[in-house]
């Protein structure tokens, strides 16, 4: 059997010559396009708060504004885009009281834990520990305008309704200004 040579012209060698420079014309175009993007964006301010649970409600011990190294988003979770959100709400209000932004988190004042049954092995069994003292630390936006903080919980009995029909019951309400908040 005789084996056919593939012979390569001179205009196919240089079609692939030019699909070849096309190629790493858009790829150093779209390299410089994202990092000048990024380099231009500025880093998004951001505050680390610690806050004790105690008696049924928050305790600010600590509010540190944070400058974030590169550009990133903290990103909240929209409280119209849930029907039916869980845990525990914060509100960031203005200097005159309105909102600035409104989100949740999971509730601190609760762990499940999730563990294999050694009776049934392949089982999991769970236990929910209600914490009565706690402390932790929860990172939000620094919007520019925002100057104060309220966390609340839907109040017994109200947790199925839809967010908008909740009753709330406030566990504090703290000035971010305050407890280190400035700079």
């Amino acid at each position: 059997m005789c084996k056919k040579k593939r012979t390569f012209t001179f205009a196919s060698a240089l079609t692939f010559r030019q699909i070849a420079i096309v190629c790493i014309i858009f790829c150093l175009l779209v390299g410089t396009e994202l990092i000048s993007g990024q380099m231009n964006s500025k880093p998004e301010p951001a505050f680390r708060l610690t806050i004790k649970y105690q008696n049924g409600a928050f305790h600010l011990l600590k509010v540190k504004k944070l400058q974030m190294v590169i550009p990133v988003t903290i990103k909240e979770q929209i409280l119209e885009e849930k029907k039916n959100p869980t845990g525990y709400f914060f509100e960031l209000l203005n200097s005159e009281k309105k909102s600035v932004l409104r989100s949740n988190m999971p509730d601190p004042t609760t762990t499940l834990l999730e563990y294999e049954d050694p009776e049934r092995p392949g089982h999991l069994k769970s236990k929910l520990i209600e914490h009565k003292e706690i402390v932790f630390s929860i990172i939000i936006s620094a919007a520019p305008e925002a100057r104060f903080i309220r966390f609340t919980r839907p109040a017994p009995g109200y947790k199925t309704l839809p967010f908008e029909k909740q009753k709330r019951e406030e566990l504090g309400f703290f000035d971010l200004k305050k407890k280190g908040g400035s700079k």
